[in-house]
């Protein structure tokens, strides 16, 4: 089995901000910036509020706008919008990304962690803002072991012909795409989800202290 550490969310580039350690323990993975997206930032919604409206409360004077365009990839969060039928997590690369796993021989059974850039959160006089005094941290919040990869847009069902990854955007062909979709449970641990999110823990953490 191989293990792929990927780096998703929000970055320096993509962003500008951490992604939000909530005061839940929940980390929240923002999908960066992209014109060529399927969702804006304002139809995703985590608890009852819109991923603008966090990213706006965080970082008030943020540039994206409301109508701004994103890319939800990796989609492991089933309520953060309305889905189809048949919905599972998914996962797509592209281009060079795709590529490298491909020269690795990424296949079925290997799995990916999922780590970004997070800082905790607080409310204040309700407001969710960045803890002050907060360390900017890299976390694993997700996980997802292979099961089926799908690299034709025909073999995609219904309820993935909205992926970003399909094939319909600009720059993107069916040759350089690529969605990665989990098994049912972990081949190493049954009865454990093939694909999940996981809540802010120390041991979880991959910065080093100081």
């Amino acid at each position: 089995m191989k293990i792929i550490l990927s780096r998703k969310g929000f970055d320096s580039s993509y962003g500008n901000q951490p992604n939000p350690i909530l005061p839940d323990g929940t980390l929240l993975s923002l999908p960066i910036p992209d014109d060529d997206g399927n969702n804006t930032f304002s139809s995703l919604n985590w608890n009852g509020k819109s991923y603008y409206d966090i990213i706006h409360s965080l970082k008030p004077r943020t540039k994206i706008k409301v109508d701004d365009m994103c890319h939800l990839d990796p989609d492991l969060r089933k309520d953060v919008r309305d889905r189809l039928p048949g919905w599972k997590p998914a996962f797509g690369q592209s281009g060079s990304a795709l590529t490298h796993l491909r020269n690795y021989g990424v296949s079925k059974g290997d799995l990916f962690l999922f780590f970004g850039w997070f800082k905790e959160t607080e409310m204040n006089q309700g407001k969710l803002v960045y803890k002050k005094g907060a360390k900017d941290l890299h976390v694993m919040y997700g996980y997802m072991q292979i099961g089926e990869i799908i690299d034709q847009k025909a073999d995609a069902p219904d309820w993935l012909q909205d992926n970003p990854n399909i094939g319909d955007k600009k720059n993107r062909s069916e040759e350089k795409n690529a969605i990665f979709l989990p098994v049912n449970e972990l081949s190493f641990m049954p009865n454990v989800n093939g694909c999940g999110l996981l809540n802010f823990r120390k041991d979880r953490v991959l910065t080093k202290e100081g």
